[in-house]
């Protein structure tokens, strides 16, 4: 802009330089202000200045080199004039004379102006250059900013797949806490088995050792019982014996009594000494038997007690050795198990892996059936909304169609109505004239009867008559009730014959359609 305002300024101030300096003018113009030295609309406006059909050109002479140190000098302006259909290609030549001062200022002026022309070229040059660096940069940016969105599109969608990760790991950590709980739940109630377990084969403990101790002790009575037995049973032998021994003594310190008188004596006082030292001894026997027993007695209990001590601690190592055994065996089922659940938890992490991995690709393969469905479907839904346009037109059309049959239909049911209920109130009309026929001729045949009969019989023929004529109107409401009955009957057999033809016509029009 600041270029075309001194081009503007430059011909206003110098009107006979108009037509060179309106041509770069018009070429600035033409270029938006945007010069450069090898812009076409400059090109244009040197061509065009070049061209122009009167140009002051400053030459020198052959014949007046040797007047060049004179005032005047050889300097000859020449006025060229551009060869055409006027000037035939002839050159005229004239000398300005004093205008050359004014040339060379005008000169200098434009040479001015050109040396400005160049500077605004050179800024619109750079001013360029720094809009093309600015329009780079910012190119450079956006593509930077575009590289950004897709590196944090990508770090979305990581996230997003870390997320639906971590989300699927927690999912396994929350199956694999629930398979622990089970697991928990399921070794608890093994634990609470194995204590009610214990407690059963404590309680089968400690009753088979009251019957191993009963036992025992019934034993132990029943040998003391036997040892009793067979003390008394051995007591009452030797108490025979010596009582046998005895007599057998006797006996023999009587008969040898008989023999000497003293030698019975000895013998007595022998007897009395064998009887009293039996008796030492038998006592002595029994206090013997009797410690032996109380000692026999007492080993036995020590064994019997030795034996249940021992069987006890027997019974107590057996369940601690099936407790420590059972134990071992839980500890090794439990490292059993949780290395089969270890193993089964990283086999469906693998296969979850690759479920989840095919999934994926199941999902793209359905995304894409979906997009190519919903296409489809799209076009599918276009045809069946034209169609449903069409149908619902045609719809229209037979809705008016079959409103006007249903009109028609009406009309002619009117049509067929009309005569038929004239006919019906003609044939009703006829009956009323009958019956009031025959009612009047009854009346008149009952009134000449009561002239004929006489006054006595007037009060029964009166009553007669009127229960005659009641008779009469019932008859008559009844004929009336009957004939509004047939009407309602004929007018609903019409109707459903006029909607059986209405709806097999509309059937047979859905078929034909």
């Amino acid at each position: 802009m600041n270029m075309v305002s001194t081009l503007t300024g430059v011909t206003m101030t110098h009107p006979h330089r108009s037509q060179g300096i309106s041509s770069i003018h018009h070429a600035l113009r033409a270029s938006h202000g945007h010069v450069t030295s090898g812009s076409l609309p400059l090109r244009k406006a040197r061509h065009r200045r070049r061209d122009t059909p009167s140009r002051y050109v400053l030459s020198v002479d052959e014949d007046d080199e040797e007047d060049e140190d004179s005032d005047e000098g050889c300097v000859r302006w020449r006025k060229r004039c551009r060869p055409n259909k006027a000037t035939e290609g002839r050159v005229c030549t004239q000398r300005p004379g004093g205008c050359l001062g004014q040339v060379m200022s005008d000169w200098l002026k434009m040479e001015e102006e050109l040396a400005t022309l160049r500077q605004l070229m050179l800024r619109c040059a750079v001013s360029r250059h720094a809009v093309l660096e600015q329009l780079r940069a910012g190119a450079e940016q956006m593509e930077g900013r575009s590289l950004e969105a897709v590196e944090l599109q990508k770090e979305l969608w990581e996230n997003e797949s870390r997320v639906g990760s971590l989300e699927r790991t927690a999912a396994q950590k929350e199956l694999q806490l629930l398979g622990f709980h089970e697991e928990k739940s399921a070794l608890k109630s093994e634990r609470d088995g194995l204590q009610r377990e214990f407690q059963s084969l404590r309680e089968q403990h400690s009753i088979s050792m009251r019957e191993t101790q009963e036992q025992a002790l019934r034993q132990m009575q029943r040998e003391l019982k036997k040892l009793k037995e067979e003390l008394a049973l051995t007591h009452e032998e030797h108490i025979q014996q010596a009582h046998r021994q005895a007599e057998e003594k006797k006996t023999v310190a009587f008969r040898e009594q008989a023999i000497s008188h003293t030698q019975h004596i000895e013998s007595t006082q022998s007897c009395i000494q064998i009887h009293s030292t039996i008796e030492q001894e038998r006592k002595k026997w029994e206090i013997e038997k009797e410690k032996a027993l109380q000692v026999q007695c007492g080993i036995l209990e020590e064994q019997g007690r030795d034996a249940l001590e021992r069987r006890v601690q027997e019974l107590e190592s057996e369940c601690h050795v099936q407790q420590r055994e059972k134990v071992l065996a839980l500890v090794a089922m439990r490292r059993s198990l949780r290395e089969e659940h270890q193993a089964e938890l990283q086999r469906l992490r693998r296969h979850m892996e690759q479920e989840g991995q095919r999934e994926a690709l199941r999902l793209e393969q359905v995304v894409q059936q979906a997009e190519e469905k919903a296409g489809r479907r799209q076009v599918l839904l276009g045809e069946r909304e034209h169609s449903h346009i069409r149908l619902q037109q045609e719809l229209d059309s037979q809705r008016r169609s079959t409103q006007q049959l249903s009109r028609d239909k009406e009309l002619e049911l009117h049509i067929q109505r009309e005569p038929m209920g004239m006919k019906k109130e003609q044939a009703l009309d006829s009956l009323k004239e009958r019956l009031i026929q025959e009612h009047i001729e009854e009346l008149s045949g009952l009134q000449r009867s009561q002239v004929r009969e006489g006054g006595d019989e007037a009060g029964g023929v009166a009553a007669s008559l009127r229960r005659q004529l009641q008779a009469k109107d019932q008859e008559l409401r009844l004929v009336q009730r009957s004939m509004g009955q047939w009407k309602e009957q004929i007018t609903a057999r019409l109707a459903c014959k006029f909607e059986e033809e209405l709806t097999a016509e509309q059937e047979r029009f859905l078929k034909d359609y």
